[in-house]
Parts: C-alpha cells; sequence; structure tokens
C-alpha cells in the first residue's frame, strides 16, 4: 500500500502534507462535503463528495488521507473527493456518528445514513422504505436553492 506521500507525487509532487483532526473534518465537511444518491441500474447508489477550489489541494488529500478510502480528481479549477463504495461509506458514517454534523447537513446526514444502514443490512433492501428516503434527501437538496425567474 502507498504512502500518502507516494501517492500525491504521481499526482503534484508539491503537495505538502496536512493532518487533519476530526472535529476540524466534521466542520469541513458541515460547510462543504455532500451526502447524496445516483440510480444505478434498479437501484440507488449512495455517493459522498468534498468539492474544493484547486488552491487546497493539499487539504482535498488530507481527507482523503484522513478517512482512508475513496478517490481523489481534477475537475477544471477544482480538486473533488469522492467515495461511492457501500463498505467505504460505512467508514465516514462511522466518523460522523462519533463527530456528528451540527448544522442542516445534519438532517441531510441522518436520512442519508439510513439509506447506508438500510444497503448495509443482510435483510432484503426495502425498495419501498429507499425510495422514500431518496426524496426525502432529494427534497432537502432543494432547500435554499433559488428558483429560476420568469422572464
Amino acid at each position: 500500500m502507498k504512502t500518502f506521500l507516494e501517492a500525491i507525487s504521481q499526482v503534484e509532487p508539491s503537495v505538502p502534507y496536512l493532518q487533519l483532526e476530526p472535529p476540524y473534518v466534521t466542520g469541513l465537511c458541515e460547510g462543504e462535503a455532500s451526502f447524496t444518491y445516483g440510480r444505478q441500474g434498479d437501484g440507488l447508489r449512495l455517493r459522498f463528495a468534498v468539492k474544493l477550489h484547486e488552491s487546497d489541494q493539499a487539504l482535498i488529500f488530507a481527507l482523503k488521507t484522513f478517512f482512508g478510502v475513496g478517490g481523489v480528481y481534477r475537475t477544471g479549477t477544482a480538486w473533488q473527493y469522492v467515495v461511492t463504495d457501500t463498505y467505504e461509506l460505512s467508514r465516514l458514517a462511522t466518523h460522523f456518528d462519533a463527530y456528528p454534523l451540527k448544522g442542516s447537513k445534519g438532517e441531510v446526514y441522518r436520512i442519508w445514513r439510513k439509506m447506508l444502514r438500510l444497503k448495509l443490512s443482510n435483510e432484503a433492501l426495502n425498495w419501498a422504505e429507499m425510495q422514500s428516503l431518496a426524496l426525502q434527501l432529494s427534497a432537502m437538496a432543494l432547500k435554499g436553492r433559488r428558483k429560476p425567474e420568469n422572464g
């Protein structure tokens, strides 16, 4: 397994190493993370992402190192940390269960967390419940967005 410095040297050799503390990670995610899902065939795929400006490259790689899962991608003038694997997402959930989100993102996380529990359960996936939670999560994502102006 590659170390953090070995991994980032392949992407950008000038990235300094940052060590993050759990409360800081929760605060960063309160402002910058998204807990979402996407359609995948007949099911739903959960997704966690943090997108930061290119000047915060070291921070995005430090976040990946902190969680130890997921991937980092360059998108235009930004870096994005993304986790989609269900079992890797459970590692993130362990952190947010121990260091809870306190603002409005906390409610989004609670719905997303219920969806993750359903996916991780050994029982047959309750599709109706998953759909209901997905609708709740979508409604939360729409709160606060401006409606398009007429004309």
